[in-house]
């Protein structure tokens, strides 16, 4: 048996695989992290955006998934750290390839869908409350009765003054 090294880094290790020919005229909000230079495929080396890509007429998510083409990274790269809400199509192609993908501009319903999906999946949560730190039925948290235990035990208050 022979020990190898790992082979090179491809699409498939790169987050969510995500075929971009499944979504064209679907509804995009795609979370634009960082451009990745260099990437080594079985084409050669490549650049790509990464981010998280949610299909908003399915529901369907992608995370940490990579848009390649000259065009969506021209699109996404000055949009990092924001989030995007686009329509996928296909561009003009140049003589003797293929159309590339575009992302279109949104529609005023568009963008209310996607800052409605948004702001119900980011939400804030209800806070847990912490063992020993959450009211109790007298409005008084375990920790400050653990702190008034600990000044009566060390006699801070006289035996009619301690609170419980």
């Amino acid at each position: 048996m022979t020990i190898q090294g790992p082979a090179p880094a491809t699409t498939t290790d790169n987050g969510d695989r995500l075929d971009w020919s499944t979504l064209v005229g679907q509804l995009l909000l795609i979370d634009v992290g960082s451009l990745e230079v260099g990437i080594i495929t079985q084409y050669g080396s490549a650049d790509a955006v990464r981010c998280d890509v949610t299909n908003l007429d399915t529901g369907q998510v992608w995370e940490n998934a990579l848009a390649w083409g000259t065009v969506l990274i021209t699109q996404l790269s000055p949009r990092q750290g924001s989030k995007v809400c686009a329509r996928l199509a296909y561009g003009t192609a140049k003589a003797g390839r293929s159309a590339p993908y575009i992302l279109t501009d949104p529609t005023p319903e568009d963008l209310a869908k996607a800052t409605q999906w948004d702001q119900a999946r980011n939400a804030p949560q209800a806070p847990v409350p912490v063992i020993g730190n959450h009211p109790t039925p007298g409005g008084t948290s375990v920790y400050q009765l653990q702190q008034q235990a600990a000044a009566a035990k060390a006699g801070k208050y006289a035996d009619s003054e301690a609170p419980f």
